[in-house]
């Protein structure tokens, strides 16, 4: 997903797409993308719409990556987004936001568990604190049994957070597309769970960085990300 205006960027994506941000070297997108070509992903969908042609021309100069179609959408949820896919998707598929930063080993770990557990949709969630921009998460055991949006958020379910990676099944799209123009991905599987599917939780607990403003672009140039993530 690498749809939004970057708004807490101020100037910086006047004039440039957020996912393009260079951050240990590379623009944040190419994190993601070569944690999927490490799981042996051959085919990705970039969701886009904010100065999307920026993405296609920076795809045009990559190599040994997955196949990797840039999808245009107006699109202001990331739920009414991916059912731009729906009759493109026909097996389990990873969703992943393009300015998190994460263990290229994770995908293969996620998938794991989710063909254990065979759930609807196999979240990750950590302990640190996304809790103004991410779903928070309660868990029990292996599975999440209530869900709760930033939008909507009543209360502090507990200091669980959705980190924004996760593998669904093609079924999801039931859910997805009962979903506001506005709403999240993440709605769609609280739907879900109080509608007694399940949904797994994959605990991450290894270091991460989400690229969300100006302060997290400060910060990235305190960060070695070739130690950490490679």
């Amino acid at each position: 997903m690498a749809g939004g205006r970057g708004s807490r960027m101020g100037e910086i994506t006047a004039t440039k797409q957020k996912a393009l941000l260079e951050v240990g070297g590379k623009p944040v997108i190419m994190y993601p993308l070569e944690a999927m070509a490490n799981a042996g992903i051959n085919k990705v969908f970039i969701i886009t719409g904010y100065r999307c042609g920026d993405i296609a021309s920076f795809l045009e100069s990559l190599t040994n990556l997955p196949d990797t179609e840039v999808v245009n959408t107006d699109a202001r949820g990331t739920a009414s987004a991916l059912c731009h896919l729906r009759d493109r998707i026909r097996e389990p598929f990873v969703y992943s936001h393009s300015n998190i930063v994460f263990d290229k080993k994770s995908i293969a770990q996620i998938a794991e568990l989710h063909s254990r557990l065979k759930p609807l949709a196999t979240v990750t969630v950590t302990r640190k604190d996304l809790a103004k921009t991410h779903a928070h998460a309660v868990v029990t055991g292996e599975f999440v049994t209530s869900i709760e949006i930033p939008q909507l958020m009543t209360r502090t379910l507990n200091d669980l957070c959705c980190l924004g990676i996760s593998l669904l099944e093609p079924r999801v799209f039931e859910f997805l597309g009962n979903i506001g123009p506005t709403g999240m991905m993440e709605e769609a599987l609280a739907t879900a769970v109080t509608m007694g599917m399940r949904v797994a939780a994959y605990q991450y607990d290894q270091d991460w960085f989400h690229l969300e403003s100006k302060d997290d672009l400060a910060l990235a140039r305190e960060i070695d990300f070739r130690r950490l993530f490679g």
